[in-house]
């Protein structure tokens, strides 16, 4: 049939067909467009995202205003703000906020609010809802107190999320606020929003967790410093004792005996006194210590440095008190022989002890004079001196280490061993 020969009816069936057509068109061009909008939309919250990602974990403590700033922006917003809960549950303050040129701040309005006073919000935040009010003024009757506060910033829309901690607490809650007009929040702005209060959560949840150790940390440090505190006045009581014992006895034998046991014992009370003074619980320095330890000695056997001089060349090297204790007996025991044997008479010498790491975690100590030296028919490691066996015994089975003995210009004893921290 020719065009000519059509009916009316043929042709206004025709042209309706026609305009439907242009109608799914218009739809489909505008849903384009919509889809386009989104995708911008989309990205541009991704990239905010990925940019407060960055800031969250590259330092320690991020600044919470710029990142409300970045989300802010990215979705319109005239203003971002945190708001956390205090520890009782009873007040909550607004603690961040990011406000564009043309808002009006609110942070120093909105501290210590009782959160008594806003049932219907906080009974939303608690049940783990989004709080998202397109018109301010069409709240509910339920949620008058809102109402007034929300209407008193100037707000005319906004989408508000809960702040959870792992543990299911409610913290707080964070927010955007459109103070220029009504408007739907799109599922993209309540997604980043929920996506940032994550965030946010998992950050204060860090800082909480890391508040807390370091309060258990300090606690534990000052427990650890009165038990070294406690320990070394217990050692110097019982070092009174035997100073007392020894003023008391007449046999010189016991009299020497009480005064290596007073000198081991102060030994041992030095390395508690050093942990309790050092700002480090773990170590000490074995620098100081020796210098304390040897001037102790010297003043104990009354041997003044202008008849046996000292030579002390110890390097910054600091062991834990597994270490520390055997390394300052051996070296009591060697010092206190040195000042009792080697230098008869009154005669003048020298006592050297040296200390050096000579590996990654092995330290050689040197000690030695050059008094009247040890017999060569005497073997260190079978005498009937309490002293060397407890040397050899400290070396080998609490150090783990060796100990030799160079006789060649008096006497010296070369000790190696792994420090223990």
């Amino acid at each position: 049939m020719k065009d000519e020969d059509k009916t009316k009816e043929q042709l206004l069936d025709e042209i309706q067909q026609m305009r439907q057509r242009i109608i799914m068109l218009e739809v489909i061009e505008k849903e384009h467009r919509l889809t386009g909008k989104q995708l911008k939309q989309r990205i541009e919250i991704e990239e905010a995202l990925a940019l407060a990602s960055r800031l969250f974990i590259s330092v320690d403590e991020p600044d919470l205003n710029q990142i409300l700033k970045i989300f802010g922006e990215v979705v319109n917003a005239n203003r971002s703000y945190i708001f956390l809960i205090r520890e009782d549950g009873r007040k909550a303050d607004n603690t961040h906020e990011w406000c564009d040129p043309s808002t009006e701040p609110q942070m120093h309005n909105l501290q210590g609010l009782d959160s008594a006073l806003f049932p219907w919000w906080m009974e939303k935040l608690k049940q783990r809802e989004n709080i998202v009010i397109p018109d301010v003024n069409a709240l509910p009757p339920d949620a008058i107190a809102e109402k007034e506060i929300i209407q008193s910033q100037g707000v005319r829309s906004l989408v508000v999320v809960p702040i959870g901690s792992k543990e299911g607490k409610l913290l707080g809650f964070m927010g955007f606020d459109d103070t220029e007009k009504c408007r739907t929040w799109s599922e993209e702005d309540i997604r980043l929003l929920r996506v940032a209060s994550e965030m946010i959560a998992r950050y204060l949840d860090r800082k909480r967790a890391e508040d807390q150790l370091g309060v258990s940390f300090r606690e534990k440090e000052i427990l650890l410093r009165e038990l070294y505190h406690r320990t070394k006045n217990n050692m110097q009581i019982i070092s009174s004792l035997l100073m007392l014992q020894e003023e008391l006895s007449k046999d010189e034998k016991v009299i020497e005996m009480l005064k290596d046991s007073q000198n081991r014992i102060t030994s041992m009370a030095l390395v508690h006194e050093n942990l309790y003074l050092s700002e480090d619980l773990s170590k000490i320095s074995l620098k100081e210590y020796i210098d304390d330890l040897v001037s102790g000695l010297f003043q104990s056997y009354g041997v003044s440095e202008g008849k046996v001089a000292l030579n002390i060349n110890v390097e910054s090297v600091f062991l834990g008190i597994d270490s520390a204790i055997p390394c300052g007996l051996i070296i009591n025991e060697l010092i206190s022989n040195s000042l009792k044997y080697a230098f008869p008479e009154g005669k003048y010498g020298e006592i050297k002890i040296f200390l050096r790491s000579i590996d990654e975690n092995m330290i050689e100590l040197l000690v030695g004079d050059n008094g009247v030296g040890i017999p060569e028919d005497m073997d260190f490691r079978k005498t009937e001196s309490l002293g060397m066996q407890l040397v050899t015994m400290l070396v080998e089975n609490q150090l783990h280490g060796e100990i030799k003995l160079d006789r060649e210009e008096g006497t010296e004893f070369k000790i190696k061993f792994r420090g223990i921290n």
